[in-house]
């Protein structure tokens, strides 16, 4: 199990919950604006890490 977060500024925007490698990927939407800093973050969500594995896969960010 693992769980994704996005933390921008020190705030946690976004927290997948605990996914497992039967949980379809998601996409998701944050908004950056006037943010200073972004951090892609994977947790053992609650377990250890033994195992487990993660991937932010093909993030992108769009300007607009």
């Amino acid at each position: 199990m693992v769980g994704f977060e996005v933390w921008t500024d020190g705030e946690n925007l976004y927290d997948s919950g605990m996914m497992t490698g039967t949980v379809p990927a998601r996409r998701v939407g944050v908004p950056l604006n006037g943010r200073l800093t972004l951090r892609l973050f994977v947790s053992a969500a609650g377990d250890n890490v033994h195992g487990d594995h993660a991937s932010w896969a093909g993030a992108s960010f769009r300007c607009e």
